[in-house]
């Protein structure tokens, strides 16, 4: 179980390298991950970028899923005890996968208080 949590945090680590490195932004849209990337970069750069964060997304998804997996059977053969002490990083591999995202919203949010009530409707309808 334990080494399921570490190689979410490594999976994730890479993800947000990627993300200060290179200078792309993440997005959620319908569940799965999308992809911003600087107008300076070249497509074939995008596309190579774009499958390497792919994979790792997949594969990160498929450790949350392996740790859910894990944490019924724990639950079923060891009343949760071995869960209780895999649960700080649990939460902190949880919270640093949304921050990938959520910083982006919280730009946003900050920039709409410069506009009108008018424009704050408009953007919200773009969003």
């Amino acid at each position: 179980m334990w080494n399921v949590l570490i190689e979410q945090s490594e999976k994730i680590f890479s993800l947000n390298s990627i993300k200060l490195n290179k200078d792309v932004k993440f997005l959620q849209e319908n569940e799965s991950l999308e992809l911003s990337v600087p107008n300076s970069m070249t497509d074939a750069e995008a596309e190579k970028l774009s499958k390497e964060v792919g994979a790792l997304d997949r594969a990160l998804q498929n450790k949350f899923s392996e740790y859910q997996n894990l944490l019924r059977k724990d639950a079923r053969l060891y009343d949760s005890k071995i869960a209780l002490t895999c649960k700080d990083l649990w939460d902190d591999n949880q919270k640093k996968y949304k921050e990938l995202f959520e910083t982006e919203v919280k730009k946003i949010k900050k920039k709409m208080f410069i506009y009108t009530l008018e424009e704050v409707s408009v953007l919200i309808t773009l969003l």
